[in-house]
């Protein structure tokens, strides 16, 4: 059946990534009052970036650990909400367990999760600004990186995210120019 038709499970979060995604379509063009034929334009595009915190991971696995089952399973309900999205493209740190979390979505997106350093969080966010303008971008990180992520990217500071937490999904609705607006949701593990 076409996935139109499937009943949604979290209509909320479907419209709320909806329009986010549909703000990250919309370009506008200005054309001042005045009489000069040279008009010119603002660029309204809008790069939508979804970060979510890896899912739960093992304890007394060392420094990369993979996830728990529930971790499992919170990363498939995670490509379960964002099935509709159509990403292009989707960055996990160099740990297995940011990698295992958005590979379920890269799989059913037919895309190969991009690999990027931990704490490289500048470079991320001018890759994303200057190579993923008005794209849609989905990012795993850590309790520690995605709060600096979403300051990085140029949108307002969002508060420190808890070691035991792992409900988030940050939506950054980022204008070509001035301050994003990050909108926080949570997603149960099934």
């Amino acid at each position: 059946m076409a996935s139109a038709l499937r009943p949604r499970r979290y209509p909320a979060l479907a419209l709320l990534l909806s329009l986010a995604l549909l703000a990250g379509c919309a370009q506008t063009t200005v054309v001042p009052e005045s009489a000069d034929s040279s008009a010119s334009s603002v660029d309204n595009t809008v790069t939508t970036v979804l970060l979510v915190r890896h899912a739960e991971k093992a304890a007394n696995q060392g420094h990369d650990p993979e996830l728990t089952a529930t971790g499992h399973q919170r990363a498939a309900r995670l490509a379960s909400m964002l099935a509709d999205l159509s990403p292009d493209i989707i960055f996990a740190t160099q740990f297995k367990r940011t990698q295992q979390t958005v590979a379920p979505l890269a799989k059913s997106a037919g895309l190969d999760v991009t690999t990027v350093q931990a704490a490289d969080i500048d470079s991320l966010a001018q890759r994303i600004r200057e190579q993923h303008a008005g794209d849609t971008v989905v990012i795993a990180a850590h309790s520690n990186t995605v709060p600096a992520i979403i300051e990085a990217l140029g949108s307002e500071p969002v508060p420190a995210i808890p070691e035991s937490e792992y409900t988030n999904l940050y939506i950054v609705s980022l204008p070509a120019t001035g301050i994003g607006k990050t909108t926080r949701l949570h997603f149960p593990a099934q």
